[in-house]
């Protein structure tokens, strides 16, 4: 059962990072998650 666990955080990173991803793309600025792009943009 320990490698079901770690195979579903493993999806559910990666969905996470797809969706970053998909949202950094997209440059609207009238989106609610246009700060926390910023902010993850000067981080990395």
């Amino acid at each position: 059962m320990d490698e079901l666990s770690v195979l579903s955080i493993s999806l559910s990173i990666a969905s996470i990072g797809i969706f970053f991803l998909f949202f950094a793309s997209n440059d609207d600025d009238d989106q609610d998650g246009g700060k926390l792009i910023k902010s993850l943009e000067r981080i990395n």
